[in-house]
């Protein structure tokens, strides 16, 4: 391994676990920043189908509710949660940023040597390997996982070792036959209904049954029935 693969190999694997923690961090604050409407005894309204919002924004609320607490406006019982709440947004804000300044120099270093990156696709079975988090094939909701212990390799050598889950837009010397996905084995137990809408008896789907075999599932969020077996009957 030559010198500079074994730099971006260092650099991206230290990158890739600051990049883990923030997004944790972040979505930490995020789920704190929500929990002040409720503090504040808010109800979401419906905007769409799925979606839902509060009366106010979050930045609204947290300013509210800083204000209520100063002014001792607050519950008594409800004082010192709020507290902890608010010290906790503060202390992921303070960690966000300093991840942030921690993450500076290994951008700096990578924008002046740009070296082969390799990002996996995680959000989805059999997700292809992308060069960037930004692919035009994927979505805002698609989920990568870092490879770095490939970062600096040439195609060449990452179709060598990922061949069959290169991304063709991101790799285009990539043999297309190399990036249709491994073929997997199917087995006979896996009943056809697995990955398919269930039907559900319950409002909130607690119980469900799938449509090929009739067994009871607990369906996903989006009403599928999980993977299982067919049972056997005697």
């Amino acid at each position: 391994m030559s010198t500079s693969v074994r730099r971006a190999t260092v650099v991206d694997t230290a990158l890739a676990a600051l990049w883990n923690r923030r997004g944790e961090a972040r979505t930490a604050l995020a789920a704190g920043l929500e929990s002040i409407h409720a503090r504040l005894h808010e109800r979401s309204v419906p905007t769409g189908r799925r979606t839902r919002t509060w009366p106010t924004t979050n930045p609204e609320a947290e300013t509210l509710l800083r204000a209520r607490l100063a002014a001792g406006e607050v519950k008594a019982w409800e004082v010192e949660s709020v507290r902890g709440l608010l010290a906790r947004i503060d202390a992921l804000r303070i960690e966000t940023a300093s991840l942030s300044e921690q993450i500076r120099p290994f951008v700096d270093e990578y924008g002046a040597t740009r070296w082969n990156r390799f990002f996996l696709v995680t959000s989805s079975a059999g997700g292809h390997i992308h060069a960037s988090m930004d692919c035009s094939t994927c979505h805002l909701t698609t989920a990568y996982g870092w490879l770095p212990e490939v970062s600096g390799l040439t195609e060449a050598d990452a179709v060598a070792a990922y061949g069959p889950r290169l991304c063709t837009v991101c790799f285009p010397t990539a043999p297309v036959e190399w990036t249709i996905g491994e073929a997997k084995a199917v087995d006979p137990r896996v009943c056809p209904g697995s990955g398919k809408p269930a039907r559900s008896d319950s409002h909130r789907r607690r119980t469900s049954f799938c449509v090929a075999c009739g067994s009871a599932v607990r369906a996903s969020a989006t009403g599928l029935a999980p993977r299982h077996h067919t049972p056997v009957r005697g």
